[in-house]
């Protein structure tokens, strides 16, 4: 296996401090690509969740690279000083407080990635503007081995284009392999990145099986299509206009060597994750998407 060390651009005072709070696949990937790019990139998490990596280089393997990159990165429990950006990439409610610093961050750009955080909650502690968004990729990790599959990846920002914070955004992933897309429409954003991620999840959940298995079964197939058709309707509700083909060419991009996360869990946990996503199946929610709800009752029947 060939290794090449990971060094990234020289850094400037022009070059943006980055910090990432939530060690999570996500949050590795985007310091690897950070730091790549030559930001002074540091991870924040609780000291007990650091110590996996600390003395540890992290290997990671990306789509169409002969060689795999190893990095180091540099690692805290709480901000030394006031980061240009912070990038919340996951953290849990009782360790949002004493990583993030309000007081460190009142001219720092701030992405909220994290699904266990309410947003309005983050904005009162924190003191500042977040902007909320969601990114779509496909990672997995194995202890310190990190696997990229698939091709570019997709942010989606809760900003308006015309708002300075979008080009700042822009601008930090420029020349990277994540695309950017804007809209002050948080919604549409959220059910871009929530369609494909819902169906796909409850679908591995409920057959243990991944997603590339699933849609080569002709059978398997009427029910993705069964499930797009629901979820539009459940944007609907919501004033939001998902396309049907959208979401299909999403799901059928899936690599065929991703594995869900949720795919071989083995508790009622997983059940609940896609439970408090889906929303509670009130009459009206249940008769809009009686497949997404079978499939949720399917998962909940395995434990």
């Amino acid at each position: 296996m060939f290794f090449a060390k990971d060094t990234p651009s020289q850094t400037s005072s022009l070059s943006p401090s980055v910090c990432i709070a939530g060690l999570s696949d996500l949050g590795l990937f985007l310091a690897y690509t950070l730091q790549k790019k030559g930001c002074d990139v540091t991870i924040l998490d609780s000291p007990s969740r650091l110590s996996e990596f600390e003395n540890a280089d992290i290997i990671v393997k990306e789509p169409r690279l002969l060689q795999n990159q190893r990095c180091s990165f540099k690692y805290a429990f709480e901000m030394e000083r006031e980061p240009d950006i912070l990038i919340i990439a996951s953290l849990l409610r009782n360790t949002a407080v004493p990583l993030l610093t309000p007081s460190k961050l009142k001219n720092t750009l701030v992405l909220n990635f994290s699904l266990d955080i309410d947003s309005q909650n983050l904005k009162d502690i924190l003191k500042t503007p977040v902007i909320d968004a969601c990114f779509t990729a496909y990672l997995h990790r194995d202890k310190n081995h990190l696997s990229v599959l698939g091709a570019d990846s997709l942010l989606y920002a809760g900003v308006d284009e015309t708002d300075g914070r979008a080009f700042k955004i822009k601008s930090l992933f420029e020349d990277t392999k994540i695309k950017v897309s804007v809209s002050e429409n948080q919604r549409l954003n959220f059910w871009r990145f929530f369609a494909p991620f819902i169906i796909s999840n409850l679908l591995s959940a409920a057959r243990g099986k991944n997603f590339y298995a699933l849609y080569k079964n002709d059978e398997e197939r009427k029910i993705i299509d069964l499930c797009a058709e629901e979820t539009v309707a459940l944007a609907a509700e919501e004033n939001v206009r998902l396309e049907h083909a959208e979401i299909l060419v999403s799901l059928y991009n899936i690599p065929s060597g991703y594995v869900s996360p949720l795919q071989n869990a083995s508790s009622p946990k997983t059940a609940d994750i896609l439970s408090s996503l889906l929303g509670s199946p009130g009459k009206n929610r249940r008769a809009q998407a009686p497949t997404l709800y079978a499939l949720l009752r399917e998962i909940y029947n395995k434990y």
